[in-house]
């Protein structure tokens, strides 16, 4: 871990570290280490919760330096370029400075800032009730500028906000976009904090699936299909904390298998057991053993069937060997 000085208050926020220069998934004090897709590291300062058990690491983006936002804001862009955006909208109030700096990221001309302040103009139709973790108790209303619709209307509209932790914010957003008849194609925010915000977006609607809740799937009988395995984020509680298993009806090459042990694994569950009506031949045994030797031990079947084998007289009989 690099040895960094003590760190005051308007320390955080200024600098990329390389990959690699803090480690580690615990025994911090006072900042947690933030990494990039690419490795790079940010260091973010540790807020402790009332309970005095419990913290969350923070981010203030408009105190930030301009090398972390234009990294932020790079990052954020690349990630949300494959929905092809047409237009950004930002959340107030730190959601603004990250969503400008996206826009021009994605080679926009402009973006539309939603707001809290309501202008003389603005109608009441055009708001929602907002609260965010950071400011519970103060009562406030989102607005969208009324002039701002044909900007929305009709085009493919990313929703951005700085911070998703509770989801309250995002949440409110995606009201008031509803509110005007727009349904965005994606949400973007510089961190997600915690996994609290999960349940209430799935809630809202499954369309807000997370991609880090799903794996690519194939298999033996869709080869070229490319698809992805999700799990509904509401589904979690049903399965966290609990003895699972987990269930095909063919295991095969092993491939779809494989795919729900990754899902399972991405939501922090393990399964005491694999079940399939079919057993069918002896493929699937290394790819599963490979992941963990547990597995087939594990895996049980209603009945098994071999690898067929043709013989010249043209009919199938079982093969001698493990295929």
């Amino acid at each position: 871990m690099t040895v960094a000085k003590p760190m005051e208050p308007h320390d955080y926020w200024q600098e990329v570290f390389p990959p690699g220069s803090f480690v580690g998934d615990g025994g911090f004090r006072t900042f947690f280490p933030a990494t990039l897709a690419d490795g790079r590291q940010i260091l973010l300062p540790i807020r402790p919760l009332s309970d005095g058990r419990h913290a969350l690491a923070s981010l203030i983006i408009n105190q930030a330096s301009f090398e972390v936002e234009d990294a932020l804001a790079e990052e954020l862009a690349a990630r949300l370029a494959p929905f092809r955006p047409e237009i950004v909208a930002g959340l107030p109030t730190l959601g603004l400075t990250l969503a400008a700096a996206v826009a021009r990221k994605l080679g926009h001309k402009r973006y539309v800032p939603l707001g809290t302040s309501r202008k003389f103009w603005y109608v009441d139709d055009l708001s929602v009730p907002l609260s965010s973790i950071t400011t519970p108790g103060q009562k406030k209303r989102l607005y969208v500028d009324p002039r701002m619709l044909p900007l929305l209307r009709g085009w493919r509209v990313v929703l951005i906000d700085d911070v998703i932790s509770s989801g309250a914010s995002i949440l409110a957003g995606l009201s008031l976009m509803a509110a005007c008849g727009i349904e965005p194609v994606a949400i973007g925010a510089a961190m997600l904090q915690s996994e609290r915000w999960r349940q209430p977006l799935a809630e809202l609607s499954p369309l807000w699936y997370v991609d880090d809740l799903s794996v690519p799937l194939s298999s033996i009988t869709t080869p070229g299909q490319k698809k992805r395995l999700y799990v509904d984020p509401r589904m979690l509680p049903l399965l966290r904390g609990w003895r699972v298993v987990l269930i095909d009806d063919v295991i095969s090459s092993g491939a779809s298998i494989l795919a729900g042990l990754s899902l399972m694994a991405a939501c922090g569950i393990e399964p005491v057991a694999i079940g399939a009506a079919m057993l069918q031949s002896e493929r699937w045994r290394q790819p599963l053993a490979e992941l963990s030797p547990q597995w087939p031990d594990r895996t049980v079947g209603v009945f098994a069937t071999p690898m067929l084998v043709r013989a010249d007289d043209g009919a199938w009989s079982a093969s001698d060997t493990r295929i």
